[in-house]
């Protein structure tokens, strides 16, 4: 479970970030609202389809990487950090918090059973 969660909300940041990518840059001149809809749906297709694969197989943490990804990115004024290597981009920082966190929560369900054993 740990690589799997790992694994896919790190896929969903990165298809997130191109998204974001795409979203920002417009690189087909897609008119307004109409282009980013376009670029989320085709990156959401890709989230999805991956499905097969063991390790992206759980398809709610990819989901759960995209939307953290594309949540942070738009309400940090970072979207268009999406492909600078320091802490401004969304999907880096998405990343490293998905390994603290379920490294940390890892941590977490041993020390309990552990301290459950004892008692």
């Amino acid at each position: 479970a740990l690589q799997k969660t790992i694994v896919g909300m790190s896929y969903g940041a990165v298809i997130a970030g191109i998204a974001l990518l795409l979203a920002t840059t417009n690189p087909l001149g897609l008119p307004g609202v109409l282009g980013t809809a376009i670029y989320v749906g085709v990156t959401v297709f890709f989230l999805v389809i991956v499905a097969r694969f063991d390790l992206l197989s759980v398809v709610p943490a990819n989901v759960y990487g995209y939307a953290a990804t594309a949540a942070f990115g738009l309400q940090t004024a970072n979207a268009g950090s999406a492909i600078t290597m320091d802490m401004t981009n969304p999907v880096l920082i998405i990343i490293l918090s998905t390994i603290l966190g379920a490294v940390f929560g890892l941590l977490s369900a041993k020390l309990a059973a552990a301290i459950e054993k004892k008692s």
